[in-house]
């Protein structure tokens, strides 16, 4: 258990968050960017994904600043005490939730949301060979797939008009010919590019320009998100 003296929290925020900064020092709690116990994220999803890049692994504890935060919980910048309080009681359980990564050319990306492989040009469908174990989709043809976690498919997974889920890793197929279902993502996974340009992009921040040849690995990491469930 965490003594108050002793528990450094760092506060991730696109806005102005003099009032949360305010509320954690008069609660006698160190504002610390080097080796945060937990990282308060004040936003919405992308502040979310800003801050497990920036922390990979500190548990975070989502604050509401924007409609769009899936994991967020409802407490305002004057609700920070009762946050900290929980916190320094052990109040609260950590949700672990599964990351995805992509392998190309000795570049490795980890996402929380997805992994995408989509078309360049979006006038300009691509074709590529899926690779799952020993089964293989030759020359799928369509706007590319998308490798979502299940903190993801509420998101861009969701708006393709997937359904949502719990844990894992699905595979979903983006706009192709012919329509095919999710598949759960088991192992590692080849995607090789037959036709036209396409981008591999890592959430809402990495993104690799491919061609037609380049093949790239994609499978569940082993590396988690850690939530604080209050």
């Amino acid at each position: 258990m965490l003594e108050t003296e002793y528990m450094k929290i760092w506060i991730e925020s696109r806005f102005d968050k003099s009032e949360i900064v305010k509320a954690v020092k008069k609660s006698g709690v160190e504002i610390n960017k080097q080796g945060p116990d937990f990282v308060i994220t004040y936003g919405g999803d992308g502040t979310i994904l800003q801050a497990e890049r920036k922390f990979p692994g500190i548990p975070k504890v989502p604050i509401k600043r924007s409609k769009n935060c899936s994991m967020c919980v409802c407490y305002g910048s004057a609700d920070i005490s009762l946050v900290l309080e929980k916190l320094r009681k052990n109040d609260f359980h950590l949700e672990k939730i599964s990351k995805v990564e992509s392998t190309f050319k000795g570049k490795r990306l980890v996402a929380v949301n997805e992994i995408q492989v989509h078309n360049k040009d979006p006038r300009k469908a691509i074709r590529f060979n899926l690779q799952i174990a020993k089964k293989r989709f030759e020359e799928v043809i369509g706007d590319g797939l998308i490798f979502s976690t299940a903190f993801g498919s509420t998101a861009y997974y969701r708006a393709l008009g997937l359904e949502p889920f719990k844990k894992g890793v699905m595979i979903g197929f983006n706009n192709v010919y012919p329509h095919r279902k999710p598949i759960v993502l088991k192992g590692s996974v080849f995607v090789e590019i037959v036709r036209e340009n396409a981008l591999l992009i890592c959430d809402n921040n990495g993104i690799i320009s491919l061609k037609p040849g380049d093949r790239v690995e994609i499978k569940e990491s082993k590396e988690k998100a850690v939530f604080v469930k209050l």
